[in-house]
């Protein structure tokens, strides 16, 4: 109940925008909820055994899940028009060759704007 009041939403505060790019810094960032989780079973005296089981036990799921699930729910919304951006704004377009390739590439979704 903790967790969920005052670290959870601290840490997911607008990961849809800022998500973290490079594994060093994701590792960080969950490290805190490792951290947290690590001192609730060291204070109820639970044995702690590995993160992915504790979190299965306080049916909690890593941060970089959540930020992949509010990313994806984020993507829905727009390209359903449940918020005021428009889907365009989701593709890059990038002068290509139409004779390779790579156009097709370049036409498929860019999910570096989704900051997964």
């Amino acid at each position: 109940m903790l967790f969920t009041c005052y670290i959870r939403p601290i840490l997911e505060y607008a990961c849809i925008v800022w998500s973290p790019q490079t594994a060093k810094n994701s590792f960080l960032i969950e490290y805190i909820q490792r951290k947290f989780v690590k001192a609730i079973f060291a204070r109820c005296g639970v044995p702690f055994s590995s993160y992915d089981c504790s979190l299965s036990c306080i049916n909690e799921s890593t941060l970089s899940k959540r930020c992949v699930v509010a990313s994806l729910i984020m993507t829905y919304n727009i390209f359903n028009s449940k918020v005021n951006i428009p889907p365009e704004t989701m593709f890059a377009s990038s002068p290509t060759s139409s004779r390779t390739r790579s156009r097709v590439l370049s036409q498929l979704f860019d999910l570096s704007l989704l900051a997964l």
